[in-house]
């Protein structure tokens, strides 16, 4: 089974404990703390994936790192450990907060473009991912890319939509060398 899988079973039963007992919020800024905490030391993430220390003193070592954490994250930490899924702690956390995000109708759009979004485009674009999605709550970021040439290229969830020019080349290239 790949890591995805077993982060989204993870964070999925995570997810449904924590809604059923009222807690997601108070879940979801622990997990985002701990993301945030391994973020800011990349040894962390590394002793995670390492195979050579022993998951009881890796458990060992998480838990009192993040000690006082909400108590369903700390039992997510030793059952990741007792199962030696460690590793996919971080999958878990950004499974989760997928899930959070979809249950409460918030997706992430990213719009690659060769010039910064005017408000009509950013507009048009809500417009498209809400009927495609019915998300209530849409974030965009625009990161610039002059390579694009032009369009756009936008990217949610499992969605892709390629306006840009650099991919229409390409295309008619592909088109020229099949002929």
């Amino acid at each position: 089974m790949s890591n995805i899988k077993i982060a989204k079973r993870y964070a999925q039963a995570l997810f449904e404990n924590a809604l059923s007992n009222k807690q997601v919020e108070e879940v979801k800024s622990a997990l985002e703390s701990i993301k945030q905490t391994i973020i800011e030391n990349p040894e962390l993430s590394l002793l995670l994936k390492n195979q050579v220390v022993d998951s009881e003193s890796k458990a060992k070592a998480f838990l009192q790192i993040f000690k006082g954490s909400h108590s369903s994250v700390e039992s997510l930490i030793q059952i990741l450990c007792n199962k030696r899924r460690e590793y996919c702690l971080e999958e878990v956390i950004s499974s989760f907060v997928t899930l959070y995000n979809q249950h409460h109708s918030k997706i992430f759009v990213e719009v690659k473009s060769a010039m910064p979004l005017n408000e009509n485009s950013i507009a048009a674009i809500k417009n498209i991912v809400t009927e495609k999605t019915g998300a209530k709550i849409i974030e965009i970021s625009n990161p610039i890319v002059k390579d694009l040439m032009g369009g756009m290229v936008v990217r949610f969830g499992d969605n892709l939509i390629d306006t840009s020019i650099k991919s229409k080349i390409n295309n008619i290239k592909k088109e020229f060398k099949i002929a």
